[in-house]
């Protein structure tokens, strides 16, 4: 009885290890098979998070370069956001702001310069029209003297010639009258 018991243990035994060994083997493929999906999900999250970080980190990439190429004036994207990528884009919009302003004040700059540079070129025009008008002057004033002196000299000419010509013309007065009222002329 015994024999039989242990053929219809080994015969139970052998069924049980088929039995175990095809159970391993359908547990293994839905580990397989678990694993993979598993696998799958994790690698399509990475993905999504990486596009999610790299997305804007390569979009502020773009935005610092072209600033750098000095386009200041285009919106920042991605300002709102509250992670570090926002606080990125609001201080490159800083940057913009203050490029912006440094070009106006170097703006002003040049035109302050530009007005100062004709304000002086108009400073030593009139510095050279004075010195000009100054020299004319100097010389009209030394004509003046001249003609002054000259004109003193015609007076005391005019005055020593005059009595002489005064002592002629007295004598010369009463004949000529007399001889005009001899001939009847009219005076």
């Amino acid at each position: 009885c015994m024999l039989r018991d242990e053929n219809e243990v080994g015969q139970f035994r052998n069924e049980l290890q088929l039995m175990s060994q095809s159970e391993t083997s359908r547990m293994q493929t839905r580990l397989a098979v678990f694993a993979s999906g598993l696998a799958i999900l994790i690698g399509w999250l990475i993905l999504l998070l990486t596009r999610r970080l790299t997305g804007p980190l390569t979009d502020i990439t773009d935005e610092v370069s072209r600033v750098a190429a000095g386009e200041w004036t285009k919106a920042v994207p991605h300002a709102q956001r509250s992670d570090e990528v926002g606080r990125i884009a609001r201080a490159i919009e800083a940057m913009q702001i203050a490029l912006i302003e440094r070009d106006r004040m170097r703006q002003e700059m040049i035109r302050i310069d530009a007005s100062n540079q004709r304000r002086l070129a108009m400073g030593e025009a009139i510095g050279r029209f004075e010195n000009g008008i100054g020299d004319v002057m100097a010389k009209m004033g030394e004509a003046a003297e001249a003609l002054a002196r000259a004109s003193d000299a015609i007076g005391k000419a005019a005055r020593s010639a005059a009595h002489p010509a005064a002592r002629l013309q007295r004598p010369t007065i009463a004949p000529a009258q007399a001889a005009t009222l001899a001939s009847g002329a009219p005076h």
